[in-house]
């Protein structure tokens, strides 16, 4: 099976919990939700001004989360492709992950940080990494992060919110 769409080449992957969808992101600026049993594109996610570097699906399936080089996470509803919401950071965005709960994202690039989607608010700025964040990933539990940085370095921290 071949997913073909995108305009520039393609950064980011990534499956639905259940399988049946495929996200993808690209230096074309878009998003494009695919329906892997019909092999299908369903629909063009478009809003970002610059590249996407990361992609997910939030645990429950119900929001797609795309960061980007233009500095902003954006989450979308999975199922119409609804912009939800559309959190600032202060720097090209190279990596994204939903806590488990699905209630904050974690956002990984020239800073660590923890978000509270709701409130739009940074709820931890994590210090410890001496470059650029490519990597970041909440484990199941929600109890803790991993980032991977430019630095050379797995940083596993400890998260006080789930």
């Amino acid at each position: 099976m071949w997913l073909t769409g995108h305009k520039r080449w393609v950064r980011a992957v990534t499956y639905s919990p259940d399988g049946k969808r495929v996200v993808s992101g690209s230096c074309d600026g878009d998003i494009i939700v695919w329906d892997v049993e019909k092999d299908a594109l369903i629909r063009h996610l478009e809003g970002h001004t610059s590249y996407i570097s990361s992609v997910v699906i939030s645990s429950n399936g119900e929001w797609i989360a795309s960061g980007s080089g233009d500095a902003t996470i954006r989450i979308w509803e999975m199922e119409t492709g609804k912009l939800l919401t559309c959190l600032e950071e202060s720097s090209d965005v190279g990596s994204i992950a939903f806590s488990p709960n699905g209630k904050n994202i974690v956002s990984g690039g020239g800073h660590l940080h923890i978000l509270d989607i709701e409130s739009k608010r940074i709820l931890q700025c994590l210090k410890g990494h001496a470059g650029f964040i490519y990597a970041v990933i909440v484990s199941p539990n929600g109890k803790f992060l991993l980032s991977g940085a430019r630095d050379k370095t797995v940083k596993i921290w400890e998260m006080e919110t789930g």
